[in-house]
């Protein structure tokens, strides 16, 4: 089962990079014309000093590369791919079920369709990611003291780094803990 669903978020992703690219490729070039990325060490320090600074910076890096034919579709369908995938990993392993792995495409959908509203911004579609990664790495550690310690370590880095996800990410572990 654990193939099974590899190979069905690789076929899901392509054909997620296929309705991207027919039926919202303008967007893509209309979000990398109303972003700025500055490339500078010093555009990269003011990011750092703000709460989800980080994600925004790289957001507006890989922003940039939307102009590209078919890079902001591709960029956006690997990232909504991998992070399913790890969410589906995650619900897997918590619910006991492979079956159940496979329902982590719904909340990419609705992710999908977020970043395909105009006014959205392309950081929340990384910050699922990283949220998605931090509980899937979580789970994998046995010690409950040192995933009580990555819990909170990681829980006040991803507010930083990442913004209100990290509050998410707090959440689930405190319900995860208490459970």
């Amino acid at each position: 089962m654990k193939h099974k669903f590899l190979l069905f978020c690789i076929f899901s992703g392509a054909r997620l990079f296929i309705f991207l690219q027919k039926q919202y490729s303008y967007l893509f070039f209309f979000n990398e014309q109303s972003h700025l990325f500055l490339n500078g060490f010093d555009y990269f320090k003011e990011a750092l000093t703000t709460p989800g600074g980080f994600l925004n910076w790289l957001s507006d890096f890989l922003i940039q590369f939307f102009i590209i034919p078919y890079a902001g579709s591709s960029i956006t369908a690997i990232i909504l791919t991998i992070t399913a995938y790890f969410l589906g990993r995650t619900i897997q392993q918590l619910s006991g079920s492979a079956t159940w792995a496979f329902t982590a495409w719904i909340p990419m959908i609705a992710q999908m369709w977020i970043t395909t509203y105009t006014n959205s911004n392309f950081v929340g579609t990384l910050a699922m990611l990283a949220m998605s990664i931090a509980t899937w790495v979580c789970l994998h550690i046995s010690s409950s003291r040192f995933r009580l310690l990555y819990e909170g370590i990681l829980g006040i880095l991803l507010i930083w780094l990442a913004g209100s996800i990290g509050i998410l990410f707090t959440s689930w572990s405190l319900l995860y803990e208490v459970c």
